[in-house]
């Protein structure tokens, strides 16, 4: 084939974009050796008789079953508690940390552990993300919380949209505008032909997801700037999602091309304290509201639109990374600190495990209560970053 490096692409038309890791471009780790690591956190908890299989282990429950093409690679944990927190909003901080809230500061976060091991390696150590007000469950080794990036146009500029500060701003005001930053490498796709069969379909499938975020972000900006029509009263559409969903969703796509193209393999995004009313069917009232539900039908309806809704969301971008050979090589966390929406309580966190070439079981149910700290220490141990200890730990859970 034409003599078409990995970084002599990156540099067409005066500016970079990241692309996959490539056989043909003579990249040395397939992306099934390198192993990568995401973790997702959800405000409130989720209603445990919605989430939990009341059959047997085997079963599945509302939100489960929003899984259930994904058997084989999921399993949800039951039995975990983090010993350092016990109720309170404050509790999703510790999330990734285990340490103790009556300690005065926070400890350093699973994924900054991780973070610094790859540093280097990849071109950004990590991307901390998310949206809502207090948001962040990333400290640093000396406790300190690292803010998060809730714009996912500046994400994808910063990640995906390189050379120099002007260049970078040029493409992006074309992209408000409707173009595509893929226009300026429509005269070299021959030079691609010389791909093999599987690298080539790679490529499309990374190319065509790019697109995709860029429509996302247009339509986003679209809506923005669109004054609010004035009637006394509208039905908003179904499909019209709010700012935060439309964010997590949106998101997800991202994380996707980062963990692909090799760009960071330490992501986490997190929820904080939403309060506002989220546009999905069903939902008219603050979320932060019905969270402290009471076992009024009403609210239980509401959280379970908004929840299912969550798990819909991590169900499409699992699969998407299942379709792009990612999954078995991506640890996935998807939970929260608190169990119950209603009284906050941290007793026992919800924590669904997905990815990263383990055994899953689908739903398993802890013998004996374990810190959340020790399922930690397997997901180091996996990442190829053993430790003795880590927060609350008492030793390793054997996944």
């Amino acid at each position: 084939m034409t003599n078409l490096s990995r970084r002599q692409v990156l540099r067409l038309s005066g500016v970079t974009l990241a692309l996959p890791c490539l056989e043909s471009f003579g990249d040395s780790a397939r992306p099934d050796e390198v192993k990568r690591f995401i973790a997702m956190q959800m405000p409130y908890g989720f209603l445990p008789n919605n989430l939990y299989p009341d059959r047997d282990i085997q079963g599945s429950s509302p939100y489960m079953s929003a899984l259930e093409d994904l058997k084989g690679s999921v399993t949800l944990l039951d039995g975990f508690h983090n010993p350092g927190v016990n109720s309170g909003h404050d509790c999703n901080f510790y999330f990734l940390t285990c340490g103790r809230k009556d300690a005065g500061k926070n400890t350093i976060s699973l994924d900054q552990e991780l973070a610094a091991k790859y540093q280097g390696e990849t071109r950004f150590k990590c991307l901390v993300s998310g949206i809502g007000s207090r948001a962040g469950m990333s400290y640093t080794r000396s406790g300190i919380k690292i803010p998060v990036q809730s714009d996912p146009a500046k994400v994808f500029a910063r990640m995906f949209v390189g050379g120099s500060a002007a260049d970078a701003k040029r493409k992006m005001h074309e992209l408000s505008e409707g173009k595509s930053i893929l226009d300026s490498y429509s005269f070299y796709a021959s030079k691609f032909n010389g791909l093999s069969g599987s690298d080539r379909s790679r490529m499309d499938q990374y190319l065509t997801a790019v697109r995709e975020v860029e429509k996302s972000l247009q339509a986003s900006e679209a809506w923005i700037n669109k004054p609010y029509p004035r009637v006394e009263k509208i039905a908003l559409p179904n499909n019209r999602q709010s700012g935060e969903i439309r964010n997590f969703r949106l998101f997800t796509k991202l994380f996707r091309l980062a963990l692909e193209n090799d760009s960071t393999r330490i992501i986490t995004y997190d929820f904080g304290q939403l309060r506002s009313r989220l546009d999905i069917e069903g939902v008219s009232d603050g979320y932060h509201e019905i969270s402290h539900h009471h076992n009024q039908q009403n609210k239980l309806s509401q959280l379970k639109a908004i929840e299912l809704e969550m798990f819909t969301i991590y169900s499409d971008f699992l699969k998407e990374l299942k379709d792009a050979n990612l999954l078995d090589s991506t640890i996935c966390l998807f939970g929260s600190a608190m169990e119950s929406p209603n009284n906050h309580s941290a007793v026992k966190p919800p924590v669904l495990l997905a990815g990263g070439g383990f055994d899953h079981k689908w739903h398993r149910k802890l013998e004996k209560r374990q810190p959340l700290a020790n399922l930690y220490l397997s997901l180091f141990d996996r990442m190829g970053h053993s430790k003795s200890s880590f927060g609350s730990s008492t030793g390793q859970f054997v996944l």
